[in-house]
């Protein structure tokens, strides 16, 4: 990966996880201002060798690196080993595909169920590993699989306004996600992604290059001491302004300079 650091400082040692303490010890390098291109992103995923994944990881490769510009400005601080959820805004059906790109291990996303049965997705998403969600009701099923892949150490990919934002305002968030990590017992991440695809079509936003700012941030603290509601709705609004504060400034969408 051809990186540029554009505030030149020592990179810290890899953050640090100890589970299942329900106080997280979390050390986090401080974050650097990258603009990368993804050009020389590696042929083969360091997190999975399984040949589907390694075939896909190749296709998504060269597939950002011919058409997208894409700019990092906190790297993501998930650590390769232990569960965790990332949580981030939706603004088009192509975040999943950026925000995989520039995470360091295969992201389980939670999508709606109307999109997970497209015809021509469905044989693709059960590959990756893709957790469907009915939207029109508490989903049992998508909940005890969401807990199963965090029990396996697996990081749990989640767009918390729940659908994509039809206004360039953060949508308020569904607790589900606050539920979910303290029942879970897991950090969460939060990203946010700002591009010039918002508000386009699904296949407009694919086919047509766009400029694309993504950051991550530090894991949200919140209280975990229970579930009930009041302390699921105080953790709910802390993701949400964790998510907030990410947000790029009105100028972080010009290209980058080859």
């Amino acid at each position: 990966m051809n990186i540029r650091v554009l505030h030149p400082i020592p990179r810290p040692s890899t953050s640090l996880v100890h589970l299942p303490s329900p106080d997280l010890s979390l050390t986090f390098p401080t974050p650097l201002h990258i603009s990368f291109s993804v050009s020389d992103i590696s042929p083969f995923p360091p997190f999975d060798h399984r040949p589907f994944i390694c075939a896909a990881w190749r296709v998504l490769k060269y597939y950002l690196r011919g058409l997208h510009h894409i700019t990092i400005t906190h790297p993501c601080p998930i650590p390769l080993a232990g569960p965790a959820i990332l949580v981030c805004n939706h603004i088009s059906g192509l975040d999943p595909v950026v925000l995989q790109s520039a995470c360091p291990h295969l992201v389980t996303w939670m999508m709606a169920r109307e999109y997970y049965d497209q015809p021509l997705g469905r044989w693709f998403f059960q590959r990756i590993g893709a957790i469907p969600v009915d939207r029109s009701g508490r989903d049992l099923a998508a909940t005890r699989a969401a807990f199963r892949d965090l029990a396996a150490g697996h990081t749990l990919g989640i767009f918390p306004e729940g659908r994509i934002a039809p206004t360039p305002d953060l949508q308020p968030f569904q607790t589900g996600v606050a539920l979910v990590a303290i029942k879970a017992n897991v950090p969460v991440y939060p990203a946010c992604i700002e591009g010039s695809m918002r508000n386009l079509d699904l296949l407009e936003a694919f086919l047509y290059p766009q400029r694309i700012t993504i950051a991550f941030g530090p894991p949200v603290l919140f209280d975990r001491s229970n579930t009930s509601r009041p302390t699921i709705n105080s953790a709910t609004a802390a993701i949400h302004a964790a998510v907030l504060s990410l947000r790029p400034p009105p100028n972080a969408l010009s290209p980058l300079t080859p």
